[in-house]
């Protein structure tokens, strides 16, 4: 599992309620079922 750097981005206030991609991953030949950020 990598973590694309390139498309990490901040969840503020603004994004309250709102659907919104916050890091993507490179996950060839896994199937990730559970993300806890720390």
């Amino acid at each position: 599992l990598d973590i694309l750097s390139q498309t990490i981005k901040p969840y503020n206030a603004e994004d309250s309620e709102k659907f919104k991609t916050i890091v993507e991953f490179e996950c060839r030949g896994l199937e990730p079922v559970d993300f806890q950020p720390q």
